[in-house]
């Protein structure tokens, strides 16, 4: 039988012309999509040294790695696979090694067909292991491709979806209704964040808390701000499980809001459910967007963003639910809806949801009310 992370490599190489012959690969998303291979918490901050995943037409992978990555490669790896080694200890010189390596290989396969990578993932550090050994103009960008393989989330990981909306629901829930005045930005998101590291999730998503006035900015840092009464408090956060992110937006008010945020929340609330309404397989992304859009525009207010993203391994990933975005809907598609209104001086509104695309309509990954707390 043959393992996801086979037929995810067998599927790739369907799609791309025949010209190319031969993927390379850097810890990144993809490379844990393509292999199984997890990113080490190294990896994900920059790590000095390189590792390569080197795919071809065989269900064989070959790395290229450091001495002292073998055992973990060897573990998470559950394929067959070439490891070929490079010793880090002389640390001013790390890549020599890698491009001898690189070359060599290249060399014995006779390589003449084009490279694909993943501009979006790999570093100019990663490109330098190809040395002399290849002409950088005629690798290709198979991000793209890699997205559309993504966008096709299989039954496993719509069930690792499903359990981290289910976490964060929990952790935000409690977090928003133990809001109090004198707390500050920073405390709130401590509090989720400990909340979150207790529960069965990985780690948590991007997590950002802004109050009052400061909610008008979409992508905000959370501030010292302390919250006083009458502030809105929005909290953009998420959880991860089993490397699958989602991406969820509440609201609480600390008494009584006053009238026009009370609007703008309602005008949203009214746009989140518009587009929920659009979602079914065949609809255009830009129609999801414009459902949310045309409320919000309707009643007046600006929006001046794009109603939602992709999700998975990435908290934010392809399609880009946006009002020019011609791309179908299919059945396995994981995406937020966010609208929002967001004026200076005054604050802001966003409800952010997660669904995934079935056979005959949706279903909600987040199922916290989207009503307006008020604490």
């Amino acid at each position: 039988m043959v393992d996801v992370f086979t037929s995810r490599r067998e599927q790739l190489f369907e799609r791309l012309p025949n010209d190319i012959e031969t993927v390379i690969l850097q810890p990144s998303k993809p490379f844990t999509y393509f292999t199984g291979v997890s990113q080490s918490p190294l990896e994900k901050h920059g790590s000095e040294r390189v590792l390569l995943a080197i795919l071809e037409q065989s269900e064989n992978v070959t790395f290229v790695l450091s001495e002292v990555e073998v055992d973990r490669i060897r573990s998470e790896f559950g394929g067959d696979s070439e490891l070929h080694t490079y010793d880090q200890t002389d640390a001013d010189n790390l890549l020599d090694p890698v491009q001898d390596i690189v070359a060599g290989l290249l060399e014995d396969r006779d390589q003449t067909g084009k490279i694909g990578m993943d501009y979006r993932y790999t570093r100019l550090l990663d490109a330098a292991a190809l040395g002399d050994a290849y002409d950088w103009n005629d690798t290709v960008n198979l991000q793209p491709v890699f997205a559309d393989l993504r966008t096709n989330k299989d039954d496993a990981e719509i069930e690792a979806l499903k359990r981290s909306g289910e976490i964060v629901d929990e952790c935000l829930s409690e977090t928003l209704t133990a809001l109090e005045p004198g707390m500050t930005e920073r405390e709130i998101e401590s509090e989720l964040k400990a909340r979150l590291i207790k529960s069965d999730a990985e780690m948590w998503g991007v997590t950002l808390v802004t109050s009052g006035e400061r909610t008008a900015s979409i992508m905000a840092n959370t501030s010292s701000r302390s919250i006083r009464d009458g502030d809105v408090v929005l909290v953009d956060t998420g959880a991860v499980y089993n490397g699958y992110y989602t991406d969820v937006t509440r609201m609480a008010a600390v008494g009584d809001p006053g009238e026009q945020i009370r609007e703008m929340y309602e005008v949203v609330h009214e746009a989140s459910a518009r587009a929920l309404e659009t979602v079914e397989p065949g609809v255009e992304c830009r129609e999801v967007d414009l459902a949310a859009r045309n409320v919000i525009e309707d009643a007046g207010y600006e929006f001046d963003d794009r109603v939602g993203h992709g999700i998975g391994l990435d908290g934010h990933e392809p399609p880009y639910i946006g009002p020019t975005n011609p791309q179908p809907l299919k059945p396995g598609l994981a995406f937020t809806i966010e609208p929002g209104i967001y004026i200076e001086g005054v604050g802001g509104v966003r409800i952010e949801d997660n669904v995934v695309v079935t056979e005959d309509g949706f279903i909600e990954l987040t199922n916290m009310s989207r009503d307006l707390i008020v604490v």
